[in-house]
């Protein structure tokens, strides 16, 4: 499937399980977004978003192509498994964990002016980065004590901030509401 329209989502999933494999989506505010705990996605091609991959709730996100976007994958709350993705030409962060748990590691990060963004302290990942100005930007303290309930399964669909990835409005969406 190809997404190419101007679009707020290019691609949406609220609360469901399943799949969402070998799409190109681009020209969206947000590429991909995923508010369930049981969804994989994995060889799709996002870019020129706002934010390639959005994450409120957990899943998996494997083997990506996210380029010439905002920010490559941004987590809204806790959970999620990120790995073996192609993150480049990011003009914001590549990661922004927005102080959420969640498994990060084996992704390829390329021409991103940040890695990694408000990552709970002690992050370990272990992703490759290069061309990338700066590989880790501010620190969330209270989170680091999560990871290890999120690595052996446990997860949280609350926002850490409050705010909901459906809350958006847009002139084509005017009767959004906040969940």
């Amino acid at each position: 499937m190809s997404v190419g329209a101007t679009a707020l989502i290019g691609i949406g999933m609220d609360n469901v399980t399943g799949s969402v494999n070998g799409n190109e989506v681009s020209n969206g505010l947000f590429g991909i977004v995923n508010t369930g705990t049981d969804v994989s996605i994995a060889f799709n091609t996002v870019s020129l978003t706002s934010a390639g991959i959005a994450l409120q709730g957990g899943g998996s996100v494997t083997n990506n192509k996210i380029s010439a976007s905002t920010l490559g994958l941004w987590f809204f709350s806790d959970g999620g498994v990120v790995q073996l993705n192609r993150i480049s030409s990011i003009s914001g962060s590549a990661v922004e964990f927005n102080c959420s748990a969640a498994i990060v590691s084996t992704n390829s990060i390329n021409d991103a002016a940040i890695g990694l963004d408000n990552a709970p302290l002690g992050f370990t990942g272990g992703n490759t980065f290069n061309n990338t100005a700066t590989i880790n930007s501010g620190s969330c303290g209270v989170v680091a004590a999560k990871m290890s309930s999120l690595a052996a399964g446990a997860s949280s669909n609350r926002s850490r901030s409050g705010a909901s990835i459906w809350q958006w409005r847009t002139p084509a969406s005017p009767y959004a509401s906040l969940k």
